[in-house]
């Protein structure tokens, strides 16, 4: 799989490099021309391997999930590309958020220091086909909502 990131990824060590090597698509999220681009990338790209995001943007609490960005549904309907929604669930979803104003270090010596076993599940849920006119708002809030009740958390 191939992975559809924010550009500061690629500056973090270790995690940075893994992603650039597996040909992970970098998206400044506030400059206009880098969402172009990716936007470019992502319509280009093979079908295969398939690509990887994450519309919340980042990790936030445990019990709830954020709004969902929807340029990638926006993608997804421009370039008649099907996707796949997916949750993912940790059994200590309270230890794998990563907390405003915390370090990526600060995180990753948390989980490192966990005690005990963690184990996380990816539940595939519905592929959906965009049409040409259909509203990535719409598709966005719809896999929100489907993700939220597949995970029995708050929308």
């Amino acid at each position: 799989m191939r992975y559809l990131s924010k550009i500061e990824v690629r500056a973090w060590p270790f995690i940075g490099w893994v992603a650039m090597a597996i040909g992970t698509v970098f998206v400044n999220r506030s400059d206009k021309a880098s969402r172009s681009q990716a936007r470019q990338q992502l319509g280009q790209v093979a079908r295969f391997p398939p690509i990887v995001l994450y519309p919340e943007g980042g990790i936030g609490p445990a019990n709830s999930l954020q709004p969902f960005r929807y340029g990638a549904f926006e993608i997804a309907i421009e370039q008649g590309i099907p996707y796949l929604v997916c949750a993912i669930n940790y059994s200590r979803a309270d230890v794998i958020v990563w907390g405003e104003g915390e370090s990526l270090i600060e995180c990753l010596w948390r989980l490192a220091c966990f005690p005990g076993p963690m184990d996380a599940s990816v539940t595939p849920l519905k592929i959906i086909a965009p049409q040409p006119g259909d509203d990535p708002k719409v598709l966005a809030v719809e896999a929100h909502h489907t993700i939220a009740v597949a995970l029995q958390v708050s929308p």
